[in-house]
């Protein structure tokens, strides 16, 4: 998992200790949670509560800001290629789940997505994601546009 602990103002370099405590929450559901659901993560980061999803078996959409949507890119591309190579270890079938890594910023058209077709998910994953106020009211208007009630 890459992190840049260096550059303090890029809040998307770091795994927070939140991430951290999502992925192991993550990791205790039921495996049926997440083989064959749709799941977003918003304000990724470095990616890790989604690729851990992703390696459950959920189909995950990583997004974070255009401007910083790069570490978690090559995160996404490494567990790619580590799957590659060893096999996705919840397949059990022969369509793995897929990985995919978007730059989004909350508000927008949800559709934008990866120019995905999805325009609600099963799940959505976020952690420390809220530090400013005023990314609340776009928080909430993403979250209304994409769970399934």
């Amino acid at each position: 998992m890459e992190q840049n602990i260096e550059q303090d103002e890029e809040t998307a370099s770091t795994v927070w200790d939140a991430a951290v405590l999502l992925t192991t929450h993550v990791m205790k559901l039921p495996n049926e949670q997440f083989i064959g659901k749709n799941i977003l993560e918003l304000g990724s980061g470095c990616g890790l509560p989604g690729i851990v999803a992703w390696l459950l078996g959920a189909n995950v959409w990583l997004t974070d800001l255009p401007e910083i949507i790069n570490v978690t890119l090559r995160n996404a591309d490494r567990a790619r290629l580590l799957v590659s190579h060893l096999g996705h270890p919840s397949v059990n079938s022969s369509r793995a789940p897929e990985l995919h890594v978007c730059a989004y910023r909350w508000g927008d058209d949800v559709r934008a997505l990866c120019r995905s077709p999805l325009q609600s998910f099963d799940m959505v994953l976020g952690s420390d994601i809220v530090y400013d106020l005023d990314g609340l009211a776009p928080l909430a208007a993403t979250l209304r546009h994409v769970l399934i009630p």
